[in-house]
């Protein structure tokens, strides 16, 4: 069967039945069937199984009625649909595209990739006939970034580089998808002073520990594993809340850059690191001493601490002065680790700087 989505599927589904139902005649299941198969391209076995679920569950009138669904009738409509349409589909042997089913999955995969999260079944080793064969050496293999506690995945924040991902676009075309499966995560800091709508929430900071895997997306095979550390690194400038969300919200730190050099070889076809060659024994590696370069005679020197710039002297004045907006100005435009930057993290002093840019907000 050719893809099609829940959405069309559940339309050609609700014209073949009340078709067959004929206004009020009576129900002819065989011509329901044929009519199903013929408008939405089914197998027969999804067919039969659409058109008994969608009776059982609304009634010959009620199909063969003018009035539109309603939209809890439309959301049922759509799970009778994937539930038939791949449960069925893998009972016959053949997964929801005509393809053959995946061995002992155990999981239905989706019909139509709407989101990341619906590429988590490749994390927990089942493929998705949807997504794309992953093809190593025919250009960019795009990928998607996945990550929770097995067997649970979902959205992650770790940025791959422009032009290695899936987008809600094109989620179809996705060949690989890494899954970080978080298996210990140490409760550290605590940042306080976020609020948005007069809502106050805190951010539990943690130093979390992964186990990393790529995995080609339509069948759920590892390409590689790796673990990683990644500490917390600090207070996020910026945190999101909604209601229901815990609080303190818990933030994991994940390992961006360790995941960047562990795809680049699947994603682009390119090793970011090789091993290093054999040495013979009692070989001494050679240590090349680093160059020094000294600083172009008219560099200009960059400021570091009060009087070294007017315009940041400024800020500091006003700052000091109980401007706290001018704090967080002098925090985001001075050099990092300079004295001007901890004077501006600190609220000029007023605060132990372990939530920067927020002096403005705390008042």
């Amino acid at each position: 069967m050719g893809r099609m989505g829940a959405r069309g599927l559940v339309l050609a589904g609700v014209v073949a039945v009340v078709a067959a139902c004929g206004g009020g005649s009576d129900f002819d299941r065989a011509a329901a069937v044929d009519d199903m198969v013929e408008a939405s391209g089914m197998e027969r076995a999804q067919a039969e199984c659409l058109v008994d679920a969608m009776v059982d569950e609304f009634g010959e009138d009620t199909l063969a009625s003018d009035r539109t669904p309603t939209d809890e009738e439309s959301a049922r409509m759509v799970e009778l649909t994937t539930d038939c349409v791949l449960g069925a589909g893998a009972e016959s042997g053949e997964s929801s595209d005509g393809g053959d089913a995946e061995a002992g999955s155990g999981e239905a995969a989706p019909v139509e990739l709407f989101t990341d999260s619906d590429l988590a079944p490749a994390c927990r080793g089942n493929g998705i006939a949807a997504a794309s064969p992953y093809a190593p050496g025919d250009g960019t293999n795009l990928a998607v970034v996945l990550e929770g506690e097995d067997p649970d995945y979902g959205f992650s924040s770790v940025q791959l580089p422009d032009g290695w991902t899936a987008d809600f676009e094109s989620y179809g075309q996705t060949e690989l998808v890494i899954c970080l499966n978080r298996v210990s995560a140490t409760p550290t800091q605590v940042c306080d002073g976020y609020e948005d709508d007069g809502i106050a929430w805190s951010v539990q900071l943690h130093d979390s520990s992964y186990e990393v895997s790529i995995r080609e997306a339509t069948t759920g095979a590892v390409l590689a594993t790796q673990s990683f550390e990644a500490p917390a690194d600090g207070c996020p400038v910026f945190s999101s809340y909604s209601e229901g969300d815990p609080n303190p919200k818990p933030d994991y730190e994940t390992p961006d850059a360790e995941i960047e050099v562990m795809a680049a070889e699947y994603v682009t076809g390119n090793a970011v690191a090789v091993d290093a060659p054999d040495e013979e024994p009692g070989d001494e590696p050679a240590i090349e001493e680093p160059a020094i370069e000294e600083p172009a005679a008219d560099a200009p020197a960059v400021p570091n601490d009060y009087g070294d710039d007017p315009a940041l002297d400024a800020l500091w004045d006003g700052c000091e002065g109980g401007d706290l907006a001018a704090c967080d100005e002098l925090y985001l435009t001075t050099p990092v680790g300079s004295v001007y930057e901890e004077f501006g993290a600190t609220c000029g002093g007023r605060t132990d700087g372990s939530a920067p840019y927020t002096c403005a907000a705390e008042g």
